[in-house]
């Protein structure tokens, strides 16, 4: 059985964000983006994907309406200026996911709504970042798997 739309978007969102390097325009070269809860990389800056709640209307039949929220946790470290260093972490994890709204195809629109950000967390260089998406995609009734 294929994976669920909103398990293929997160693997989107991971390839997309694993393509945040300095020769292409962002200000870090991200070494470790994975698809899960820990963010404890042996480089900085890294990043997970976590997908959360998700809201499904019914459309006409046989089509759902979907909006999935998702969290790109990052961490970083810095031994200056901490809230800088997680004001470009921001920056570069949003300019990547706002390059395909569409998620290849899989989405109809993918919205920033929200960032966070602790810097020297806790007592430390370390930086935390959060950027919360909205990713709006529409599926089969029938088939989760089935991006419409």
């Amino acid at each position: 059985m294929n994976d669920p739309i909103r398990e293929k978007i997160c693997e989107d969102l991971v390839t997309t964000l694993s393509r945040m390097k300095t020769g292409a325009g962002y200000f870090f070269d991200w070494p470790s983006i994975d698809r899960g809860e820990n963010v404890e990389p042996d480089e900085y800056p890294a990043a997970a994907v976590l997908d959360g709640a998700e809201e499904i209307k019914q459309l006409a039949h046989p089509l759902h309406d979907c909006l999935l929220d998702v969290q790109i946790r990052g961490r970083g470290k810095s031994s200056e200026s901490p809230s800088a260093y997680g004001n470009r972490m921001i920056a570069d994890a949003c300019r990547a996911v706002m390059q395909d709204i569409r998620r290849g195809g899989l989405a109809v629109n993918t919205m920033v709504t929200g960032t966070d950000k602790l810097p020297g967390w806790p007592a430390t260089d370390d930086v935390l970042i959060d950027v919360f998406l909205q990713v709006h995609y529409r599926t089969s009734l029938t088939d989760p798997s089935d991006a419409r």
